[in-house]
């Protein structure tokens, strides 16, 4: 899977970050990646305080989705053009996106 992160498919459509989670938009025609940080101003959110698996504590609980919209992008083909859900990827996948940094800086 790191090739997904090297090959320029898998990146932040809004600042261009790279090598770091990224999340997804769901249920809306024009699939957008967004870093944490695009992530939190393109849902209004404060920022999130998450742990190094991209984890936090939600409304209802621990979550690794960021406002209402936005899921862990995690990426089904190299083309990054399909993703799987976060109950339907294999272990193989989360546990390459958790390795991911938050952010640029960690």
């Amino acid at each position: 899977m790191n090739s997904r992160t090297q090959g320029g498919h898998y990146f932040c459509h809004i600042c261009d970050n790279f090598g770091v989670k990224l999340w997804r938009t769901r249920n809306t025609d024009k699939l957008q990646l967004l870093c944490k940080g695009c992530a939190e101003k393109y849902e209004n959110v404060d920022p999130v305080n998450m742990n190094s698996k991209g984890a936090h504590k939600g409304e209802f609980g621990k979550t690794n989705r960021i406002g209402d919209r936005l899921v862990p992008a995690l990426p089904a083909n190299e083309e990054v053009s399909e993703f799987y859900s976060w109950d339907s990827a294999p272990k193989a996948t989360k546990n390459w996106w958790e390795k991911l940094r938050n952010t640029p800086k960690g």
